[in-house]
C-alpha cells in the first residue's frame, strides 16, 4: 500500500511524527483513507489521509463518531446576536428591508461556507449539510434571516444523537414553522403544508398516508407556532391548538392531550417506513447512488433496534461492506458544496473573501438556505449536464487561480488591497498612495483576460477570484491618514474592482471611499468598479469592527463588489492548512522509492484510479498557454518561492498535472 513508503524515515513533513505509530497489515490504505475523508467530509489533503493511515477501519470510524461530540463552532456573523425582530412587520417588504435581509442571510452563507473550509471537525458539517437538504427549510419566500443560524446549530449539535429528539425538536423549530407556513396553523384555520411534507418527505416517504393523515396531523401541529414579537422564539399556543381526539395512522391522540408533538413523533417512528426512509437517504448520501433495498432494510433495523439512536447507526454504515466495496468508489457525484469547499480544504486555499465561493455556488445551483424547493437539491447524476460540467471547470480554473496568489497574507502594520481585474489586451494596473504619496504600482497578476474567454466559451457570469497587493509596513508614511487606489491602465477595457483596503488590520470597504476627481467619467459606476483611470479615496479612521459588520448590512448589492460581506473576515486557523507545495512534498515522499510514480499517486489521491493517460495529461498540462498575460507580481509582495517538491522542474511540471487533474469529469465523483 502506498502509505508503507513513509517507513523508509526520509519523511521531513510535521506529519513524519505519525509515521512511527503506523500499525498492523490491516490499517487503512490510501485508496480507503481517501475514500473514508471524502464520504465524511469535504475533500482530502494528503495529510489528512496520512493522518487516519494508522487506523483499521473500526477506529478511523470510532474517531469520527467521537468527533461528532464535539464539533468546532463556527463564529457568528455579528447581527445573529442581536435581537430578533418582527421578520413580518409593516414594511417587511420594503425595498430596503428586503435587501437588508438578504445582506444577512449573504453574511451566513459566507460564515457557514467559511467554516465549512476552516473547521477541524468536517464530519459535524457534512451531517449538518445532510440534515439542512432533509429538514429544508427556505430563504424566500420569507426572508426569515437569524433563526436558519440557530437551525443549523441544532442539526451540528443533535443530528448525531437520537433522531426521534432530533425530529421533535424540528417541529418546535422557529425556522422551521416560519418556512413550512405552521405559524399560520391554527385551530379555526388550518393549514397542512409541515403536516404533509412532515409524512411525505422527512418520515414516511409517498404512499404511506392519505390524505385523513395529513388533516389529523395538520390538527395535531395546529398552535405550534412563533412568537412574532418575542424575537421569533418557539410559541405554543393552547387557546390555537385542537385539543380533540386524533386518528393519525390507526393510532389515536387523546382529547385535550396538550403539545401533541412527542406522540405524533412517536406515531410516525413506529412505522417501519421511516426507518427504511431515513437509512435509503444516508445510503444514497453516503454510499452509493445505486439503490440497494437489502442494505438499506439491513441499516433500517439497526435504526429501530437503538430506538433510533443515530451513533450505532452511523457506525453501522460506515462499517458496512456496501460503503468499503470497491464498487462504490466513485459512485456518488460531489454537490457544488462538496466540489468548491473539498477543493480548498484540499489543496489549503483559505480565501480572504468566502462571498466569491458563495457566488459560485449559487451558478452551480447550490447555494445554503437557497434549496430550490422543500424537496431540496436533487441530488447525484442530476448535478451534472454539458452546462453544469462547464461551469465546474471554470469555477476550478478560478479556485487555481487562487492558489497562485494564496501566499499573500498581509502582517498587521502592512497595508493591503484585495482586488480583481479583468482586461481585452492591456493587463490592468493601478497605483496606491498613502497621505498623498505614491507607495506602490500593482499590476495584476490573475484575473480574466477576456479575449481568451470568448475564444474557449468561458461562462462571463463567473467573476474572477481577489488577489491581493501589499505595501509592507515600512515603506508606509506613517500614521496613514489616507489611502487611494488609482486605475492606471490607460485603457478603457481594462477594468480594476476593489474589495477592500486594509490598514492596521482593519478592512475598509470601496461604500467608504470617494472618488477622485468626482467629476471622472466613470464616477457614477458603483464605487469599487473602475472603468476609467480615476481614484477611490479613502479616510482611514479607527472604527468597531463588529459593529462595522452590522452596518454593511445596509450597504448596497452588487453582483461584483462584496459590499455587506467584505469586513466579515474567517477565524484564524488555530494550524496552518497544508499547502500545495507541502502537498507535492509529501507525495514525493510517497513514491520515494520508485514502487509509484509520483503522477500515479497523485491520480490515486485526486480522481482514485490509476494513471492511464499519460501523453493525454501533459498535453492537456499544456493546454492554458497564453491564457493569462506576463505581467510583474504586485511590487509589494512578490511571490514567494516554491518548496519542497514544486521548487524543482519536476516539481513544477506535477503542480501542473494536478491541476489537469482536477479538469477530469472524474474529479466530480467521490
Amino acid at each position: 500500500m502506498i502509505f508503507k513508503l513513509f517507513l523508509s524515515g526520509r519523511v521531513v513533513l510535521p506529519v513524519a511524527l505519525l509515521v512511527s505509530s503506523f500499525g498492523p497489515a490491516f490499517a487503512l490504505d490510501m485508496g480507503e483513507a481517501r475514500h473514508l475523508l471524502q464520504r465524511t467530509g469535504f475533500g482530502a489533503s494528503p495529510g489528512e489521509m496520512v493522518a487516519v493511515a494508522p487506523l483499521t477501519r473500526e477506529e478511523a470510524v470510532d474517531r469520527l463518531l467521537v468527533g461528532l461530540d464535539r464539533p468546532d463552532l463556527p463564529v457568528p456573523p455579528p447581527f445573529v446576536a442581536l435581537p430578533r425582530p418582527n421578520y413580518w412587520a409593516k414594511g417587511w417588504e420594503d425595498q430596503d428591508m428586503v435587501l437588508q435581509r438578504v445582506a444577512e442571510r449573504d453574511q451566513m452563507q459566507v460564515a457557514w461556507i467559511g467554516h465549512m473550509i476552516t473547521t477541524q471537525t468536517p464530519f459535524a458539517e457534512r451531517m449538518a449539510l445532510f440534515w439542512h437538504g432533509h429538514f429544508v427549510s427556505r430563504f424566500d419566500p420569507g426572508r426569515v434571516s437569524a433563526p436558519f443560524f440557530d437551525q443549523v446549530a441544532l442539526f451540528r449539535r443533535e443530528g448525531h444523537g437520537n433522531f426521534r429528539t432530533l425530529l421533535a425538536d424540528v417541529l418546535r423549530d422557529p425556522m422551521m414553522l416560519t418556512s413550512l407556513d405552521n405559524v399560520r396553523n391554527t385551530k379555526s384555520h388550518p393549514n397542512e403544508n409541515l403536516a404533509r411534507e412532515l409524512m411525505e418527505l422527512f418520515t414516511l416517504g409517498i404512499g404511506h398516508y392519505d390524505q385523513r393523515d395529513v388533516t389529523e396531523v395538520a390538527r395535531a401541529l395546529a398552535g405550534h407556532g412563533v412568537d412574532f414579537d418575542g424575537g421569533w422564539t418557539y410559541r405554543y399556543s393552547p387557546e390555537e391548538a385542537d385539543d380533540g381526539e386524533k386518528h393519525v395512522l390507526g393510532q389515536v391522540i387523546a382529547a385535550r392531550s396538550g403539545d401533541n408533538t412527542d406522540r405524533l413523533v412517536d406515531i410516525l417512528l413506529a412505522q417501519p417506513q421511516t426507518a427504511e426512509l431515513i437509512a435509503a437517504k444516508f445510503y444514497a448520501a453516503f454510499v452509493s447512488i445505486r439503490p440497494s433495498p437489502e442494505a438499506s432494510e439491513r441499516l433500517a433495523v439497526v435504526l429501530r433496534d437503538h430506538d433510533y439512536d443515530l451513533k450505532p447507526f452511523l457506525r453501522a454504515l460506515l462499517l458496512s461492506p456496501e460503503f468499503w466495496s470497491p464498487d462504490h468508489r466513485g459512485d456518488l457525484v460531489k454537490s457544488p458544496i462538496d466540489l468548491v469547499v473539498g477543493f480548498c480544504r484540499t489543496f489549503g486555499l483559505m480565501p480572504d473573501d468566502a462571498a466569491v465561493l458563495v457566488g459560485y455556488l449559487d451558478r452551480l445551483g447550490q447555494a445554503p438556505f437557497m434549496a430550490p424547493s422543500v424537496a431540496g437539491w436533487r441530488e447525484g447524476k442530476a448535478w451534472l449536464n454539458m452546462k453544469t460540467l462547464a461551469y465546474r471547470q471554470t469555477v476550478l480554473s478560478r479556485l487555481w487561480d487562487g492558489i497562485e496568489v494564496a501566499d499573500r497574507k498581509p502582517k498587521p502594520d502592512d497595508l493591503a488591497v484585495r482586488f480583481s481585474a479583468q482586461f481585452i489586451t492591456t493587463p490592468t494596473r493601478f497605483k496606491v498612495k498613502v497621505n498623498g504619496v505614491e507607495v506602490g504600482t500593482v499590476d495584476q497578476t490573475i484575473g480574466l483576460n477576456l479575449q481568451n474567454q470568448r475564444r474557449k466559451s468561458e461562462t462571463a457570469e463567473l467573476k474572477p477570484m481577489w488577489e491581493t497587493a501589499i505595501i509592507p509596513a515600512e515603506g508606509l508614511p506613517l500614521p496613514v491618514r489616507s489611502v487611494e487606489v488609482i486605475h492606471a491602465s490607460g485603457d478603457p477595457d481594462s477594468q480594476l474592482f476593489v474589495n477592500w483596503v486594509e490598514v492596521d488590520g482593519r478592512r475598509y470597504p470601496p461604500q467608504l471611499g470617494r472618488w477622485s476627481p468626482a467629476n471622472a467619467t466613470c464616477a457614477d459606476a458603483p464605487k469599487g468598479m473602475f472603468y476609467c483611470d480615476v481614484g477611490l479615496a479613502f479616510d482611514i479612521v479607527p472604527f468597531d469592527p463588529r459593529q462595522a459588520v452590522i452596518d454593511d448590512l445596509r450597504a448596497d448589492h452588487n453582483s461584483h463588489i462584496e459590499y455587506t460581506t467584505a469586513r466579515l473576515a474567517l477565524p484564524a486557523l488555530p494550524h496552518p492548512r497544508q499547502s500545495l507545495e507541502e502537498s507535492l512534498a509529501l507525495l514525493s515522499v510517497m513514491a520515494a522509492d520508485g514502487v509509484e510514480s509520483r503522477e500515479t499517486v497523485a491520480s490515486q489521491w485526486l480522481l482514485g484510479r490509476e494513471l492511464t493517460d499519460r501523453g493525454g495529461a501533459d498535453r492537456a498540462s499544456g493546454s492554458n498557454d497564453g491564457q493569462r498575460p506576463a505581467s510583474a507580481q504586485p511590487v509589494s509582495m512578490p511571490m514567494q518561492p516554491a518548496v519542497g517538491a514544486a521548487a524543482d522542474e519536476g516539481g513544477a511540471v506535477l503542480a501542473d498535472r494536478i491541476r489537469t487533474m482536477t479538469l477530469d469529469p472524474q474529479y466530480n465523483l467521490k
